[in-house]
């Protein structure tokens, strides 16, 4: 990541930017600590801009409920009664001061909670990930195992030299036909059906389908004559 600043000039005609200029102490720049190519920090040789962290800063660690301070209290009974006696408003301040206390304490306890929730459900996570990819592993290997040893698979028919391999396959032994595990093949029967046949039938499905397209219209005809002479009568 390259760090940009660009400063402004304003002219009577036209508004434009002017880059951050190389100097030659910037090739003596060795890189920020945080340095991925393509993703973080400043590349060795382009410095950050001045006044600019090249690495960012830490976040700092959250806070804790033992981190709070405990409210001032009056060393005694007496000296609480008489304190109250004398000034009811500073009593009022420490009541404040003790509930704001109490619901700070009670706001960090809840926050650690669910951090180490979120803790325990990432590191859950991560080690269900970390299973699927060892599911996905073997069985890719499994799969792979399963291709090479088949002769017919697409690996070994078409290699990547562009060769097949389909002649170094053997061919299968013959079974007899007395084993227990053979299986007779049903024969194949062809028909044949002489041409003038085939040229009757033709004809006579051409006119049964002129019949009834020819039913049909007048079966059509009828039913609207009826509907008209039923007309009438309205």
């Amino acid at each position: 990541m390259l760090g940009k600043r660009f400063a402004v000039r304003a002219s009577k005609s036209r508004v434009f930017a002017v880059g951050r200029r190389y100097q030659s102490s910037d090739s003596d720049y060795k890189g920020s600590a945080n340095y991925i190519p393509g993703k973080q920090g400043y590349a060795p040789g382009f410095p950050p801009p001045k006044k600019w962290r090249d690495v960012p800063r830490p976040k700092p660690d959250p806070m804790l409920a033992s981190d709070l301070p405990v409210p001032k209290r009056p060393s005694s009974e007496a000296a609480a009664a008489r304190a109250e006696k004398q000034n009811a408003s500073a009593a009022f301040r420490q009541r404040m001061r003790e509930l704001r206390h109490s619901y700070l304490h009670d706001h960090l306890v809840n926050e650690q909670t669910k951090r180490e929730e979120r803790k325990e459900s990432l590191a859950r996570t991560r080690e269900i990930q970390a299973e699927q990819r060892e599911k996905i592993r073997k069985e890719r290997l499994v799969y792979q195992t399963q291709v090479q040893a088949d002769p017919l698979s697409a690996e070994n028919v078409l290699n990547a030299e562009g060769l097949t391999l389909l002649g170094n396959i053997p061919e299968p032994a013959a079974r007899d036909i007395n084993d227990p595990g053979y299986k007779l093949a049903p024969p194949r029967v062809s028909i044949s059906i002489p041409e003038e046949a085939n040229k009757i039938r033709n004809q006579e499905r051409k006119e049964n389908r002129q019949l009834m397209t020819q039913h049909r219209h007048e079966d059509n005809v009828q039913a609207m004559m009826t509907l008209f002479h039923a007309a009438e009568k309205y």
